[in-house]
């Protein structure tokens, strides 16, 4: 082998393991969807934010914060 390969199997290898990362563990089912997963952590994190707050920390509008939860799994609430 030379350099060329072998740079070649260290670039697939690390972007498998990327894109492994990014799936995450196969032994692990979703529960929940990842937008509910994430909004529910910052809330969890940062205890009396106003819509405003979590709506700039989630980088989404205030009105789609304000719908969000009308649109969750039961299973969330």
């Amino acid at each position: 082998m030379d350099n060329k390969d072998i740079r070649k199997n260290v670039l697939e290898s690390t972007f498998g393991l990327a894109r492994a990362l990014r799936r995450g563990p196969r032994h692990m089912e979703r529960t929940l969807p990842p937008a509910v997963e994430r909004t529910l952590m910052v809330i969890s994190g940062n205890d009396g934010l106003s819509a405003g707050e979590l709506s700039e920390l989630l980088d989404m509008r205030p009105s789609s914060v304000s719908d969000f939860p009308t649109e969750w799994p039961p299973e969330a609430l």
